[in-house]
């Protein structure tokens, strides 16, 4: 498992500088000085990019779950939703494709272990 202090890029949505400039200003100076130059993912329209944007399990393999949460299923939500196939394309990613309900920001990741919050319990048959 590729825990997040062994990756080399950070991505943000691209939506982060447009919806909130000044925090993405102040983020990006802070990042500056710690030597970080973070990268844009293109087409989002949600700035919690960890929540619907593949997990990456190894070096060139990520997997993708169904981003589909329980509260973004009201219509007015529907809006929101990032198609994270147009996203992989743009940066040539090609996830493994999992039936499996779960929103990136409820992993937590180690070297050899993976910790779920039980949501993933109620989202799944």
């Amino acid at each position: 498992m590729i825990t997040d202090s062994q990756t080399n890029t950070l991505y943000l949505a691209d939506i982060l500088p447009v919806k909130h400039p000044k925090f993405y200003q102040e983020l990006s100076l802070v990042l500056q000085e710690c030597g970080i130059k973070p990268r844009l993912l293109p087409h989002t329209k949600d700035i919690w990019a960890v929540d619907y944007m593949p997990v990456q399990v190894r070096e060139n393999h990520f997997v993708q779950f169904a981003y589909d949460p329980d509260y973004l299923q009201p219509k007015k939500w529907h809006k929101t939703i990032s198609d994270t196939s147009q996203i992989c394309a743009a940066l040539g990613l090609h996830p493994y494709k999992s039936n499996i309900r779960l929103d990136g920001g409820n992993i937590s990741r180690s070297a050899n272990a993976v910790m779920l919050c039980d949501k993933v319990f109620r989202e799944n048959n």
